[in-house]
């Protein structure tokens, strides 16, 4: 959407990039690298809703090892690209994309509950049950007393069906009058990530008494009138591998919760009440602090069920034994003892044997459902041209340049159809360099014709585009490198692009954390664009027409430097003027990075009334000039100008902002002359 010049919206108006450097011939960021790419990319596991800007450690952290394990059902030919990348020490933005058919692992726990006549057991003077010689409770012949049982079950959450579960007919009848049980739920769960991995995630329950290893605090129980229940959380490498414990934030094994809503500390001011303190107990929400992702996304707590189950109990058991209960959540429903260990009178809870659940320090209980959907190549190039469809969809940031600040995207072997979809960055961001191959890595290597000819179809798409329409500056932020191979002595036996190489080469110069070219990676040179990365390969050498033709299309093709390496003579973006610095790739990088500073500078200073006009007119610049000195290994001289014109002045609330960058073009061309004399002459 286009908005009027006379509107104040806080804004950068893109005006695009002009070009002053060509020669018309009559002729047959925040601190930020310059090379952030956007990946896509299938994973394990890994948040879906957004881009994570990460180096090859939190990628590990955040979407795991899998990603990049040539072996592993997630890598596809990006997931080569992202590992040379962070190989080459870079940082990126990863988007994890999953298939429609993907699941996200839930458990709902639910209360099996039936009135029913209980047996009544001999008891000791502190309330337990005694046990005669082999173990087992001492039934008091012709008593009986009128209670509950409940079972605990755990089921996979219906679709959409998260905090919806409604109470329904359960599997238990009674004993005394044939009545059927209410199932109840009493949590919901969703596992942290949608994939099979959450299958493998799990926890387990218990209710901790004085007489427990790590006793409860019977006082604070009291006091909070709630009855302090435990979790800890656990993980598996999959269904044969032992259980592990996952520590909580604070180092701890467990955290102990409350089913009562408000349910808080107030000489500590701790929360206990689950749907609040668990989540939170094992993932914090601030990235800087960041160790790791809990095993829960969500937890739903059916408040008005628990407390409908608790007053049936509460009532019972006033009843039964004549005191009163202080809160019914006092009452432990889990496992049916109270904080001092002594068992209920007027309800039981089943275990195993029974059909129930068994909740102990001990017992393992997984999420259930998770599935990595349907996982391929072809599945992920059909995920990724459905993304590049919609790239505008206001869904997903993609142009939002403060929020994702990638600077460029990769297409590392995709079909035809998606590589043109890349274009669609073009529209929505100024500052994104768009970077193609002509090799689709799901078919056999090209032919030489076959790379000059997608090369073409790439060019004349790609071309379609402009920089700017107030300055007429036709497309430049597109690089398309040509050519494909197998890499030497590597797991990965796939082809991979050349532009791979570009990728490398990038990610070395400009992957510093200040912002600046390092340069003792520089390339763009000959003798720094040696390729020796690849066999198997389709590149090598051409006919003069051929190359002129593959250059004039703007494509960037290896040649022959020795007798065993490859070389780029010249890397070029798809600028047609070739008299241009824009003609260079890096040229054309560097104007991207302006691009992104100048919004910078221009959310730094957006809504200022204090400076005067003079000003705020240096102060941008001298923003502008604090971000560029030193940071482009002497390619190029930035000259910022703030100022206003008759509009702005007009207005009172714009300002324009031009800056300068004064390059060379790429020098490719060298006219040689061998000069026979003889050596008298030269006396």
């Amino acid at each position: 959407m286009s908005v009027s010049t006379y509107s104040s919206l806080p804004r950068t108006q893109f005006r695009g990039i002009k070009d002053e450097s060509a020669v018309n011939l009559v002729m047959p960021g925040e601190s930020l690298p310059i090379r952030v790419p956007l990946f896509f990319t299938l994973a394990a596991w890994g948040e879906t809703d957004k881009a994570r800007y990460v180096d090859g450690d939190g990628q590990e952290l955040l979407y795991g090892k899998e990603l990049t394990n040539p072996r592993s059902k997630f890598f596809t030919h990006q997931s080569q690209f992202i590992r040379s990348h962070f190989a080459a020490g870079g940082k990126a933005l990863l988007q994890r994309i999953v298939p429609a058919d993907a699941k996200r692992a839930t458990a709902r726990l639910s209360l099996d509950m039936v009135a029913d006549e209980l047996p009544v057991f001999e008891r000791n003077a502190d309330g337990t049950f005694k046990l005669d010689a082999q173990g087992a409770k001492i039934v008091v012949v012709g008593e009986t007393v009128q209670g509950f049982r409940l079972q605990w079950k755990m089921v996979e959450i219906p679709a959409n069906g998260f905090g919806v579960g409604v109470a329904g007919e359960g599997g238990l009848v009674s004993g005394d009058d044939g009545a059927i049980s209410v199932l109840s739920p009493v949590l919901d769960i969703t596992g942290r990530h949608i994939g099979e991995k959450g299958k493998n995630l799990g926890f387990r329950l218990s209710a901790p008494t004085v007489n427990t290893v790590d006793p409860a605090d019977a006082d604070l129980s009291e006091n909070l009138g709630t009855f302090l229940y435990r979790i800890q959380m656990i993980e598996r490498s999959n269904a044969q591998s032992t259980a592990r414990l996952i520590s909580n934030l604070d180092g701890g094994n467990y955290v102990d919760f409350s089913l009562k809503k408000g349910a808080v500390d107030l000489s500590t001011d701790i929360e206990y009440y689950g749907a609040k303190n668990i989540i939170r107990s094992y993932e914090t929400s601030d990235m800087s602090q960041f160790t790791g992702f809990g095993n829960f996304e969500k937890l739903n707590i059916y408040d008005a069920n628990i407390a409908g189950i608790l007053a049936q109990l509460k009532d019972a058991e006033e009843a039964h034994t004549g005191d009163e209960i202080a809160d019914a959540h006092l009452i432990n429903i889990l496992t049916g003892v109270d904080v001092h260990g002594v068992p209920y009178n007027t309800f039981v809870v089943e275990g195993p044997q029974a059909g129930g659940l068994l909740f102990t320090e001990t017992s393992n209980h997984f999420l259930q459902g998770g599935s990595d959907g349907t996982i391929g190549v072809a599945e992920y190039n059909a995920l990724v041209d459905t993304v590049l469809s919609s790239i505008d969809d206001a869904s997903f940031p993609y142009a939002d340049i403060a929020r994702m600040p990638y600077d460029s995207v990769w297409d590392s072997g995709f079909p035809v159809d998606t590589k043109l979809k890349f274009a669609n960055f073009h529209a929505i961001r100024p500052d994104v360099y768009i970077h193609a191959c002509t090799q689709d890595v799901l078919k056999p290597l090209n032919s030489a014709a076959a790379d000059s000819s997608i090369g073409v179809t790439l060019r004349s798409h790609f071309r379609a585009s402009q920089e700017s329409a107030e300055f007429g500056t036709k497309a430049c932020r597109y690089a398309v490198v040509m050519s494909a191979g197998r890499l030497i002595n590597d797991n990965y036996d796939g082809l991979v692009p050349f532009l791979e190489w570009l990728l490398i080469k990038g990610a070395e110069y400009m992957s510093a954390a200040d912002g600046s070219m390092n340069s003792d990676f520089a390339f763009g040179r000959g003798e720094q664009n040696i390729v020796t990365r690849y066999r198997d390969h389709n590149a090598g050498t051409k006919l003069v027409g051929a190359r002129k033709n593959d250059w004039d299309n703007g494509l960037n093709y290896a040649e022959w430097f020795d007798m065993s390496r490859l070389f780029y003579a010249g890397i070029q973006s798809i600028y047609e003027t070739h008299t241009s610095v824009l003609h260079g790739y890096l040229n054309t990088q560097i104007a991207c990075n302006l691009t992104r500073i100048g919004h910078i500078v221009w959310r730094e200073m957006s809504g200022d009334s204090q400076l005067t006009d003079e000003e705020f007119l240096d102060a941008v610049t001298d923003k502008v000039t604090e971000r560029t000195t030193g940071k482009y290994d002497g390619r190029v001289t930035i000259t910022p100008n703030a100022y206003y014109n008759a509009l702005d002045e007009a207005l009172g609330f714009s300002w324009h902002l031009d800056i300068g960058m004064a390059g060379d073009n790429i020098r490719t061309v060298q006219n040689l002359a061998v000069i026979a004399q003889r050596r008298r002459n030269e006396e």
